[in-house]
């Protein structure tokens, strides 16, 4: 009974840090200010008016929409980091390892130097078995964290350098 008490609570207090995390995270697309997310007004609306639909969503329980709002931000912009975290972090919540791979891949891939994807995809290479992917995502997670450049790979100490 303790045992299982103990787990919710711990659950609960994940799920705030998620929670927080996310308002945190969701200001903009990309680390970019309201108005450089503002792509021309098309059919598809700016990507910010979706990340905040999206947020709107999660805060209010509903993650399917959260999950279509925050897909919107990504066909008006395929390089909006922030939607592919979001929706990463909902796919997560959802046991969807697959979808939230894929999308913290991406975020990787616009943000080579983004802690938290490193350390989400370790979570799900290790959850399938991939130990050495794991540790090694951890790694960079700990290089990067700690500013220890030379832990780096070449690759992401010339995408350091570029900044």
């Amino acid at each position: 009974m303790k045992n299982s008490l103990l787990a919710a609570r711990i659950v609960a207090g994940v799920r705030a840090v998620v929670l927080l995390l996310c308002v945190t995270l969701l200001a903009g697309c990309g680390g970019q200010s309201q108005s450089e997310t503002s792509q021309p007004s098309g059919p598809g609306g700016s990507p910010a008016k979706h990340l905040d639909a999206g947020r709107e969503a999660w805060n209010n329980g509903n993650k399917q929409a959260a999950i279509a709002a925050f897909t919107k931000a990504i066909a008006v912009d395929p390089e909006c980091k922030k939607a592919y975290l979001s929706r990463a972090m909902l796919y997560t919540e959802q046991q969807r390892d697959h979808d939230a791979f894929n999308d913290f891949w991406k975020v990787i891939e616009l943000d080579p130097l983004d802690a938290y994807a490193y350390d989400e995809r370790a979570k799900i290479y290790r959850r399938d078995g991939q130990e050495a992917k794991a540790k090694a995502d951890e790694k960079t997670a700990l290089a990067i964290r700690g500013k220890d450049w030379g832990a780096l790979p070449d690759k992401l100490n010339r995408h350091r350098k570029k900044r």
